[in-house]
């Protein structure tokens, strides 16, 4: 089983794109101060992300099992999320949201990530190829 697939980089890829156009777009609208704006590009940051997740991840699906290329992407887009927001609000001058709000938005993403390694990582000891091992050996 490869490290990374070239799918996770392609995904890799979009979700940088996408969190620097959000990070665009996030300080636009707090500048402006339309808070609608930051709500609604938040919600197509997480519908483009997860979407793209979903695009690159079925095409991963003969290379990882599901819960491993589940786990994956969720782990790669946390990570790209953040390293690019620490960036960003390190070198953005003039950045008007603040590192605290930073923090809480890692934390409960971390937290949904570590939720999601303690859940669905153990089952796939129980799978092969996304069959469960009852099934195939009765």
């Amino acid at each position: 089983m490869p490290w990374i697939t070239v799918n996770q980089i392609r995904f890799a890829l979009t979700a940088a794109l996408v969190t620097v156009v959000f990070h665009f777009a996030l300080n636009y609208f707090l500048t402006t101060e339309w808070y609608a704006g930051v709500w609604l590009s938040s919600i197509c940051f997480f519908t483009l992300v997860f979407l793209s997740g979903w695009y690159f991840g079925y095409k991963d699906k003969a290379a990882l099992p599901l819960a491993i290329a589940a786990f994956r992407f969720h782990l790669l887009s946390f990570l790209v999320f953040g390293i690019i927001s620490i960036l960003w609000y390190a070198f953005a001058a003039g950045y008007p949201s603040s590192l605290r709000s930073l923090k809480i938005s890692l934390l409960f993403w971390g937290g949904a990530l570590l939720i999601h390694g303690i859940v669905y990582l153990p089952g796939r000891n129980q799978r092969i190829k996304g069959i469960r091992r009852d099934d195939i050996f009765d």
